[in-house]
């Protein structure tokens, strides 16, 4: 848009434009995504149980194992992190 179009438009002249990125996402990549975040966030919520999982997002067992396979999450596990144990020691298992 020419400088005296966005004038006439109600633009008001800027000396920084904003920057768009060259390859803007797209609504798929969005809903994509957001898929994969609710799909992770929920597996690891039911502490990987895909059963569960499936039950919460209200799709089957199959359902979710597609959904998985779609975005490559099918080996990945959802557990939660142990907490970190300190290194077996003499001292340590001397106590024990």
């Amino acid at each position: 848009m020419a400088q005296a179009d966005r004038a006439s438009a109600g633009w008001q002249a800027d000396e920084e434009e904003v920057k768009v990125s060259p390859v803007p996402k797209t609504l798929r990549d969005h809903v994509r995504d957001f898929e994969r975040n609710l799909v992770a966030q929920t597996l690891q919520r039911n502490n990987g149980d895909r059963r569960k999982t499936a039950e919460a997002l209200g799709v089957s067992e199959r359902g979710l194992e597609k959904i998985l396979n779609r975005h490559h999450m099918l080996r990945r596990r959802f557990t939660r992190p142990l907490p970190i144990m300190p290194p077996a020691t003499k001292k340590n298992q001397e106590k024990t």
